[in-house]
């Protein structure tokens, strides 16, 4: 482990090599599949390097005016795919968002979680990966990624190549049972916009800003406003 201030912080490179070859438990087992050999016998770095897919889903501009997460129904996530073969190319233009996933297959076990961080040399030229960054522990499938082009000329990108990296972390009291800590993209093998799934508070939290609407017709314009943004349920 890479240690800060005396607490276990970042997993050491060592111990993801022992995690994905080495570890005789599969409860803790690490797996990534392919596992390209150049990867996990690089020494420099304590994270471990993925690869952009082959599968890719874009946001038709035309169909879509906007977006309202909590009220869309299934053809408002559905997004037309592309497969990208190998050895070809795709452009992102300026100001446009692109989903893409990892090309490896991964596996956690639940006693780790990984962030997930560009590479510099692809930010310094305007791509960012914009995604949920934390991929939670038991999580399995393909790494859906968020690719913006925020510079200001085109960016070629081609499946196969080193896009980002992960940088894992130990979960000091690991939940045994993780049947429902699975995030909604658990399993996936495509690129998926997902589906919102409203948390208890947030239910809550509307229940009563409907409630004070029904007990407050005349609700002065100001506390409105304030209210509004929850929008309708």
């Amino acid at each position: 482990m890479v240690k800060d201030n005396g607490g276990e912080m970042v997993v050491s490179r060592a111990v993801i090599k022992r995690r994905i070859s080495e570890e005789k438990d599969w409860t803790k087992r690490l797996i990534v599949e392919p596992l390209l050999k150049p990867i996990i016998l690089n020494e420099v770095s304590i994270s471990l390097d993925f690869h952009l897919g082959n599968r890719f889903a874009i946001y038709p501009r035309r169909r879509i005016g906007h977006h309202r997460p909590i009220s869309e129904l299934f053809h408002d996530i559905s997004l037309p795919e592309f497969f990208v073969p190998m050895g070809r190319d795709l452009i992102l233009h300026p100001g446009e968002v692109l989903l893409g996933t990892t090309l490896e297959w991964f596996c956690l076990p639940c006693d780790l979680m990984a962030y997930v961080i560009g590479r510099s040399i692809w930010g310094r030229r305007g791509l960012v990966i914009a995604t949920a960054l934390a991929v939670q522990p038991a999580s399995t499938g393909l790494i859906t990624l968020e690719l913006t082009n925020v510079g200001d000329v085109s960016i070629y990108l081609n499946p196969g190549t080193c896009i980002g990296q992960l940088f894992f972390h130990q979960v000091h009291e690991p939940y045994l049972d993780d049947s429902g800590r699975r995030s909604s993209f658990s399993g996936s093998g495509r690129p998926q916009l997902g589906e919102y799934c409203m948390q208890e508070s947030e239910k809550k939290l509307f229940r009563y800003q409907r409630q004070e609407k029904m007990a407050s017709p005349k609700m002065r314009e100001g506390e409105y406003c304030r209210m509004s943004f929850m929008g309708p349920v």
